[in-house]
């Protein structure tokens, strides 16, 4: 059944709960995975949705959510939308693996847990990796410059002995 012949049998008529069933229905016509909730939440645990490293936290938490909402509206064997504090620990999983130890560890899933306390511990570790980034990038800098420096002089015939040659 195609979109326009749902809502032209008047299965839906233009109320709020309404839409959205209509949405849900819709979305569940395209989609092939019976448990796609569950295949969806799969992934998420396994990594597959890791935030990227040139996306700010603010960015990737509404990308979550956005997910977060599919997961509610596709089908799956698992009824009724999730709880907080399984998106809050999805929403965990959605960070590099190190990170996510990082915060179980030091915070845990509490019943105060909120994604404005998940936020604030990512940005902390977002803040740590990019200046560890920043540090070990002009190391690398530093050690090309004197390897660059050290092969130049090699070339010169090896640097201060070649000037003392001359003057034997």
């Amino acid at each position: 059944m195609k979109l326009d012949e749902l809502y032209n049998d008047d299965n839906y008529p233009a109320t709020k709960v309404n839409f959205n069933g209509l949405v849900t229905h819709f979305i569940k016509s395209l989609c092939l995975d019976e448990n796609a909730k569950g295949t969806l939440k799969q992934s998420i645990e396994r990594g597959n949705w890791i935030k990227p490293e040139d996306t700010d936290i603010q960015e990737h938490h509404q990308k979550v959510i956005h997910l977060f909402n599919w997961i509610n509206q596709v089908p799956g064997f698992s009824r009724g939308a999730m709880s907080e504090a399984e998106k809050h620990r999805l929403y965990v999983a959605t960070f590099p693996t190190q990170w996510a130890k990082q915060f179980q560890s030091q915070r845990g899933f509490t019943d105060a847990t909120t994604y404005e306390s998940i936020d604030e511990f990512m940005q902390t570790q977002k803040d740590d990796a990019d200046r560890s980034k920043k540090k070990r990038k002009k190391e690398e800098e530093n050690n090309n410059r004197r390897n660059r420096g050290g092969q130049q002089r090699q070339r010169n015939g090896g640097g201060n002995n070649n000037r003392n040659r001359d003057k034997i």
